[in-house]
């Protein structure tokens, strides 16, 4: 019969195994996004992008990327098809009456956070901080926030996957210091990772070839 001491000697070495396991997982993961950061690039056209995951080479479309994070198709509950997103301009009166923006708004820059009303101020910087690279400056969210954020409150049938696939096109020709969109990251590798599985998912192994 087991011991008391047996039983726990087992339950660490399970504990350690299955933590071992996670570490590998987790480093793998890192190098991938890593890697895949440093080799994307466009194929022909800003709508299809090119990279590596270990010594495969990978495509992704707009198409990809809106099945991926299950966004809305075009012809989603009987549409034909996605409403083109406003115009800054055709934003304004939106913001300025509906939203009560407190705020002079000349240009999209001037857009702040802080000068919108309750409860509309809590979800826009949700927006900015779940959908953006930005780990400061939220307050002042991009262009394609204030678009999203005017057709989610309008209910209005635009493309929020292209509003998305605007940001990770203009990270391509501006790449910062840390990774990008690491959420988003990590789906995208995971996605392929399962379609894929003769892809590497151990950490000991060498990847040099970025």
């Amino acid at each position: 019969m087991p011991t008391r001491k047996q039983d726990s000697d087992e339950y660490h070495q399970e504990s350690f195994i299955t933590i071992q396991h996670c570490s590998f997982i987790i480093r793998t993961m890192d190098i991938y996004m890593a890697q895949f950061w440093h080799t994307l690039k466009e194929d022909r056209s800003k709508y299809r992008l090119k990279f590596m995951l270990d010594r495969k080479e990978l495509i992704l479309t707009l198409d990809d990327f809106r099945t991926i994070f299950h966004l809305p198709q075009a012809t989603d509950n009987n549409h034909n098809s996605f409403v083109p997103p406003p115009s800054f301009s055709d934003m304004v009166p939106f913001y300025k009456q509906r939203l009560g923006f407190t705020m002079e708004l000349k240009t999209s820059s001037s857009f702040k956070i802080s000068g919108l009303l309750q409860p509309w101020q809590t979800l826009c910087k949700i927006f900015s901080k779940c959908l953006t690279t930005r780990v400061t400056g939220w307050d002042q969210p991009p262009l394609q926030i204030m678009k999203m954020l005017y057709g989610f409150v309008n209910n209005i049938h635009v493309d929020y996957a292209e509003l998305l696939w605007e940001g990770i096109n203009y990270l391509l020709h501006h790449l910062a210091s840390l990774i990008p969109y690491p959420r988003f990251t990590k789906i995208i590798i995971s996605h392929y990772m399962t379609i894929f599985p003769d892809i590497s998912r151990r950490a000991r192994d060498i990847y040099h070839n970025l």
